[in-house]
């Protein structure tokens, strides 16, 4: 709920320079300044991606992902919903709560917006949307185009350093949305439960990574398809980029994902 309400409170701040005919953004001794046309129309480019689903039938919310967790809501059928996160294909938890996978119809996964941004344009919308981090540096995922940003500078002064083509997850098992941090980090693990493991990988949410491209219990790569949404929740990368990022990237990071 709080990064919730922090990324609705940036959002806003957002929007309500557009009515200025300029933003000035201060950072130490400099100033960045856009005018008005040059964020309206990065607001405009720049799309958030979340997922929605149909309800099919009449239903329960739990609090828990469980039957027997305390009931928390009723969802009826015709409802839409946001998809926040999954679990096995089988709960799947909304604003409203969690619910059963046999509740909901999600839809297919959209194709990768191919149109790319400038630095210029990275820059602009971080800027203005007041993006801070507790280090030197910023990620900026956006699922709409596949692509993580790395910034480095501090809040209305950040410049791109890299730019890596990923993979976030599926509709049916989408990449959490939000504002994050990173915290702890290894070079290899591997999960029974979805039969797949990677290297290098950096934690940002929960069971939510920063990691290289799948690979089974051997180390062979099983999927290295990059640039659509493809994964269970995670955030895939080259064996190279996501080398590069658990060398570089500190804990308590900002995460920013759209």
């Amino acid at each position: 709920m709080k990064n919730l309400c922090m990324f609705i409170t940036c959002f806003f701040a957002a929007i309500f320079v557009v009515s200025f005919i300029y933003v000035k953004i201060v950072s130490g001794e400099s100033t960045i300044t856009y005018n008005r046309d040059e964020v309206k129309r990065i607001l405009k480019i720049v799309n958030d991606s979340p997922v929605y689903a149909e309800i099919i039938k009449d239903t329960n919310t739990y609090k828990d992902k469980s039957e027997f967790s305390a009931v928390d809501g009723r969802l009826k059928k015709g409802d839409i919903i946001e998809i926040i996160e999954e679990r096995d294909k089988k709960w799947y938890k909304t604003k409203k709560g969690w619910i059963k996978s046999d509740c909901i119809k999600i839809p297919d996964d959209k194709k990768t917006n191919l149109s790319k941004l400038s630095d210029e344009d990275i820059c602009c919308y971080v800027n203005v949307m007041g993006l801070s981090s507790k280090t030197k540096y910023l990620v900026w995922t956006n699922i709409d185009r596949q692509m993580v940003y790395v910034l480095s500078g501090k809040k209305g002064n950040w410049k791109v350093i890299k730019k890596i083509v990923c993979a976030t997850g599926k509709n049916e098992s989408p990449t959490t949305r939000g504002l994050f941090e990173i915290s702890e980090r290894g070079k290899w693990f591997y999960s029974q439960r979805l039969n797949s493991g990677a290297m290098y990988y950096v934690r940002f949410n929960g069971s939510y990574l920063f990691h290289s491209i799948a690979m089974d219990k051997d180390k062979n790569v099983i999927d290295g398809v990059l640039g659509q949404r493809r994964s269970s929740g995670c955030i895939r990368m080259s064996l190279d980029d996501s080398k590069w990022f658990f060398e570089n990237i500190p804990e308590k990071s900002r995460v920013f994902i759209n």
